[in-house]
């Protein structure tokens, strides 16, 4: 009998040999899991911040342009001029529709006149595509958001399982310790 329990103690004692260096690997498995679940937390509340500022500096530039259309049709009204509009014009030939031009500036330069009246058009375009802009950056944050959700809700599975199994192997480690003391008595 005394054999056996001899026999039992040291099966024991190889077992809480064992069990301590599984909670050891555990230990380093959960501080791993954690600082995973830290990194990721950081990593999405740096795009959070970046998306922030995306989206106002895109807000800025809208005001902006709305600033900008509204001044100048303001312009156009209070001057009682005509929008002017875009026109393109294919080369005007003056003899031989055949022939290109001679290339030759004679007179004034009056500018590029028939490019400026299409100016609100052109920034009513880009007004639009701040607000697609905007709203494709919305989408894509929640979009990482759900993503960030996933992401960490599996980690914090792990981490819950591995806290669980330390708790097991630290529960049973005790166990042992309780019996191979009353062995021992």
């Amino acid at each position: 009998s005394i054999k056996k329990t001899e026999d039992s103690l040291k099966r024991m004692g190889n077992t809480e040999k064992e069990l301590k260096g599984e909670v050891g690997a555990l230990e380093i498995e959960i501080a791993a899991t954690q600082k995973d679940m830290a990194d990721l937390l950081k990593f999405r509340n740096k795009e959070e911040a970046d998306f922030k500022q995306a989206l106002k500096d895109d807000s800025d530039a809208a005001d902006l342009l709305r600033q900008a259309i509204a001044a100048l049709s303001s312009f156009y009204k209070r001057n009682k001029m005509d929008v002017p509009q875009l026109i393109q014009k294919g080369p005007e030939y003056a003899q031989d529709p055949d022939k290109a031009p001679e290339a030759s500036f004679s007179g004034d330069y009056g500018g590029r006149k028939s490019e400026s009246g299409g100016i609100i058009a052109i920034l009513e375009m880009l007004a639009e595509d701040t607000a697609k802009e905007m709203a494709e950056g919305r989408a894509d944050d929640a979009d990482a958001q759900e993503k960030y959700l996933k992401q960490n809700g599996a980690l914090q599975a792990t981490l819950d399982a591995q806290e669980e199994t330390k708790a097991f192997s630290c529960s049973v480690r005790s166990e042992e310790r309780r019996v191979g003391k009353e062995c021992r008595s």
